[in-house]
């Protein structure tokens, strides 16, 4: 089951509040197979819970986002019997903002953006069997990406 919404908030407020919106998501999963072995496990790569959400400001040329997304975990891959590779949960906040400046007369534009991943610094973790068994923690801090793009 998933389901999605967008709301925009010129749908309801005048200028300048019409260029907010937010945007919130959710999946529920249940997949499951069985092994050779009899184990009943859920498809890998699958989690029972998604979801996320988006606030936004998008007005002329300006765009600011902050989006979130929680992930519960999920089986990576089987291995032995009882050595199942699994992902804890993870979550995200990332943040984009971008600016547009336009030439009409040329139809030239011109981008500049910075782009925020993990600047939340989440750590992830993945576990053999249990929790209380990792077998890797990653902690890559937050990745700023800077730039400009010309389109003409």
């Amino acid at each position: 089951v998933e389901a999605n919404f967008v709301g925009y908030a010129s749908d309801i407020l005048p200028a300048p509040f019409d260029g907010f919106g937010v945007q919130a998501n959710a999946a529920v999963i249940d997949s499951e197979f069985t092994t050779v072995t009899g184990r009943k496990l859920s498809l890998p790569g699958t989690s029972h819970l998604i979801y996320g959400g988006s606030l936004f400001y998008e007005k002329g040329g300006l765009s600011v986002r902050f989006n979130y997304q929680f992930r519960d975990e999920w089986l990576r891959r089987i291995e032995d019997p009882g050595v199942d590779d699994y992902w804890a949960p993870t979550k995200r906040l990332d943040a984009s903002l971008r600016y547009t400046f336009r030439n009409n007369s040329t139809g030239a534009k011109l981008t500049l953006f910075v782009n925020g991943n993990n600047i939340s610094d989440e750590v992830d973790v993945r576990y053999n069997g249990i929790r209380a068994t990792p077998n890797q923690v990653e902690a890559y801090g937050p990745r700023w990406l800077i730039g400009a793009r010309l389109d003409y």
